[in-house]
This record gives C-alpha cells, structure tokens and sequence, in this order.
C-alpha cells in the first residue's frame, strides 16, 4: 500500500499524540494514587491512634499529652519576635 509523505507525517503526529497522551496520563495517575495513599495512611495513623487513646485512662492522657506537646510546638513555629527582647508573640 502506497501512502503519501503528508500521511506518513499524518500517522506519525497521531502516534506521538497518542503515546504523549498514555504518558502523561500514567503520570497524572500516579501522582493522584500517591496523594490518595499519603492521605489514607495518615487517616489510618490517626485513627488507630484514637483506637488506641479509648482503650484505657493511661492511654488516654498519654496521647493527651502527646497532642498537647504537638500543639505547643506548632504555636512555637507560628511565633514570631515581638518589640521586646526575648518576647515571642503568635501570628494570627
């Protein structure tokens, strides 16, 4: 079968498109599947956490503690020098 140069170039431009599509869609899905477990294992931690924390008072003021410690060190990293040395104040 004959085929013209302008056709070959024609199924050459089909080819690469279609093949640029499949890549860029494998990584688009990838990158999705990525977040969504990144998410999943963080609700999962969290949640076994909170399983953990109802199974007795220990555990509970344990993981109290352990929420209350990331709490403080969250407002540190949100403070910010105030006009005073030494004095820290949060940014709201």
């Amino acid at each position: 079968m004959y085929l013209s140069p302008n056709m070959k170039r024609n199924l050459l431009i089909g080819a690469a498109a279609i093949l640029a599509l499949i890549v860029v869609g494998s990584v688009i899905g990838t990158i999705i599947g990525l977040v969504f477990m990144v998410i999943k294992g963080i609700v999962a931690a969290v949640l076994g956490l909170v399983g953990f924390a109802f199974k007795s008072v220990f555990n509970l003021l344990l993981v109290g503690g352990l929420a209350y410690l990331a709490y403080r060190w969250y407002q540190g990293r949100r403070a910010i020098e105030g006009p005073f040395e030494g004095e820290r104040r949060l940014r709201w």
